[in-house]
């Protein structure tokens, strides 16, 4: 039987193993920077999502405060927004939906109206729920910042006789809305009630309790009208406007301390009083 020799396998000498681990830190190095290349690229790519994240304008509303019944003040609204992101914000229009107009005209005249001025945005008249104006802005916040504006609202309207103006007064409940920076959804703001041109007064466009006896009582003092005629002269339009004011008081819409009074004070008036 012939036995078959192993072969003999050489002993590796130290010049071998010396170029050997040449040949290993040759491979080692490319291959840990190529995992510093990759990691650093996987940090760098998180980071800059984060950027991009943070970097970007988010309007957020802060508060809608109406203004009306300040005869310094043009009937309005003022708009408080904050800038969270890391970017400027542009704020470019306004929308104002009608949600509710009514409109009182004046029942007892003191003196000549006021004729009202120009306007910032003005509102149709004869609007209607559901109509939508549109008001051009060029608001900017810069990051992290808040902002407070002002819209001036008055009513584009003659209405009256021969083509004068209505006399008396717009009560329009709106939701107001602002585009900003290029985003379909404009940021919500809320809903005010506004009485244009001016707040309603006590007397002028609806009666208080315990007015009307007092109102009579001057109104046969001059021997203007007896009880049944001044009823059916003046008292349909304090009971229309007192009807009107008692029906928006009814609205969560905001509104300014002035106008709430008004609204708190109107009474309906009644037959039974004009006679006593």
């Amino acid at each position: 039987m012939r036995w078959r020799r192993a072969k003999e396998t050489k002993r590796p000498t130290d010049s071998d193993w010396s170029r050997w681990a040449s040949w290993a830190t040759i491979l080692t190095v490319p291959l840990a920077l190529v995992g510093l290349a990759l990691a650093y690229l996987a940090l760098g790519g998180e980071e800059s999502s984060g950027s991009k994240k943070t970097g970007s304008a988010e309007l957020e509303r802060i508060d809608l405060i109406p203004r009306n019944g300040n005869l310094s003040l043009k009937p309005g609204v003022e708009l408080m927004v904050h800038n969270a992101g890391g970017d400027s914000s542009v704020v470019s229009r306004a929308r104002i939906e009608v949600l509710a107009v009514h409109r009182l005209p004046l029942c007892y005249t003191q003196g000549d109206l006021p004729l009202s001025e120009g306007y910032d945005l003005q509102l149709p008249g004869d609007a209607a729920q559901g109509d939508v104006v549109e008001a051009p802005l060029h608001q900017q916040l810069d990051p992290l910042k808040n902002d407070r504006f002002r819209i001036n609202l008055g009513v584009d309207d003659a209405g009256g006789e021969e083509g004068r103006p209505f006399p008396g007064v717009h009560l329009f409940e709106v939701n107001i809305a602002v585009d900003h920076d290029g985003l379909e959804e404009p940021l919500s703001m809320g809903t005010v009630l506004l009485s244009i041109p001016e707040v309603p007064m006590a007397g002028l466009y609806y009666l208080q309790s315990g007015e009307l006896a007092l109102l009579e009582e001057s109104y046969n003092m001059y021997g203007r009208s007896t009880p049944q005629e001044m009823w059916s002269g003046t008292m349909p339009c304090w009971r229309a406007n007192a009807e009107a004011l008692m029906d928006v008081e009814r609205s969560s819409a905001a509104r300014s301390p002035q106008l709430e009074e008004a609204l708190r004070e109107a009474v309906v008036p009644n037959y039974s009083e004009a006679e006593s």
